[in-house]
């Protein structure tokens, strides 16, 4: 594996966290205009909810660029499009769930070797319970169940296709600082470098509420 290879898998590693579906996966609808009580809640009080990635408005890679860039890496990467979904249920006795089903992120990159196309798929869920402090989560992570298949070509022709090892957002979360916003039907979420705060990784994840 190249080490522009590996440079590509990191974004996926980072970003957000089976084959068995069923309806709760299903895609949320506009809400636009639709009376919810949930429209007038707030911080904590909004929290508890199914939530549902916005995977194209989430998926920022400038973090990613200005850390190779730093260490004259060569490689410029762009968000390549999505498929599949990606779910966050919190409830408000303090127990979190994600779930992604057949969420596939491509990654295009230009580099000194040559274009790549890398293209993870993930499936699975994981567990966690977690505390709010202030505009904090703080999570501790539990079970989980999650698989990963990266496939990166090169020019057309394919350069791996393998299952690697995925972190849940949670174990992200545990060793990172994030925090949140939610008013109404929007979640934001900001993850950064360390636990003690240090440089941004992820603004504005945003989720958007199912229910």
């Amino acid at each position: 594996m190249t080490r522009y290879t590996l440079l590509l898998l990191l974004p996926l590693a980072l970003g957000c966290g089976g084959d068995d579906s069923d309806d709760s996966y299903s895609t949320a609808g506009d809400v636009s205009g639709i009376d919810s009580p949930s429209l007038n809640l707030m911080g904590e009080e909004c929290l508890a909810g199914t939530w549902q990635m916005d995977v194209g408005e989430s998926f920022n890679l400038e973090y990613i660029n200005d850390m190779i860039g730093e260490q004259g890496g060569g490689v410029e990467m762009e968000f390549g499009g999505h498929t599949g979904d990606a779910q966050l249920r919190i409830t408000d006795d303090g127990n979190a769930e994600y779930l992604m089903d057949n969420l596939a992120i491509t990654i295009n990159a230009t580099s000194p070797v040559g274009e790549m196309v890398t293209t993870n798929t993930m499936n699975g869920t994981s567990s966690a319970t977690f505390t709010v402090e202030g505009d904090q989560l703080h999570f501790t992570p539990g079970e989980a169940d999650l698989t990963s298949n990266v496939q990166v070509e090169m020019g057309g022709n394919q350069m791996m296709n393998s299952s690697v090892d995925v972190e849940s957002l949670f174990e992200s979360a545990e060793r990172s600082m994030m925090t949140f916003e939610c008013t109404g039907d929007v979640l934001l979420l900001d993850i950064y470098e360390t636990d003690e705060g240090g440089r941004l990784m992820f603004k504005d994840t945003r989720y958007t509420r199912m229910r």
